[in-house]
């Protein structure tokens, strides 16, 4: 229902008090707001609000390895802010964004193969099958590439589902 105040106005009055970052800072509001009203991890692992702590996701396929995303090449995807190093990888992953996101959102892979979530460090992590992987410790890494097949069977038997536990 209209608020009574609001019935007579007229809306094209209404777009000038509606700037580019008015709109911009309630469109982040209320993405920031809808993972904190939720119970439990977000389906994307993020730090301070980061997926893949700011490391430009596209960039782990490269020959290169993992490059730092800028603050000006940056998408809210999922609920997390993923940042890119150029304009063209995030062209890239806007086209097609699971080619390019972790697997399991970014949780270690390995702990959710144990039903334990944990944040993934994307200093660790495996490309297998054209898939991106993160681990959280060097131990972890290890296990995964030693019984990547088993584990991997036992991580998708607990995601997403392990996230509303």
């Amino acid at each position: 229902m209209t608020p009574r105040f609001l019935r007579h106005l007229d809306p094209r009055a209404l777009r000038p008090l509606l700037t580019k970052a008015a709109a911009a800072a309630l469109a982040l509001g209320v993405l920031l707001a809808a993972p904190m009203a939720s119970a439990g991890p977000a389906l994307v692992s993020s730090h301070e609000g980061l997926a893949a702590e700011g490391q430009d996701v596209v960039t782990f396929f490269s020959s290169d390895g993992p490059v730092a995303g800028v603050q000006s090449h940056a998408i809210m995807w999922r609920g997390a802010i993923w940042r890119f190093a150029s304009a063209q990888n995030l062209a890239l992953f806007e086209a097609n964004p699971h080619a390019y996101a972790p697997q399991f959102g970014g949780y270690c892979a390995y702990a959710l193969s144990q039903g334990i979530v944990k944040r993934g460090d994307p200093g660790l992590f495996v490309i297998s099958d054209g898939r991106l992987f993160l681990l959280n410790n060097p131990r972890a890494l290890a296990r995964w590439q030693a019984e990547q097949d088993q584990l991997l069977i036992k991580a998708e038997g607990h995601w997403p589902r392990i996230l509303k536990d």
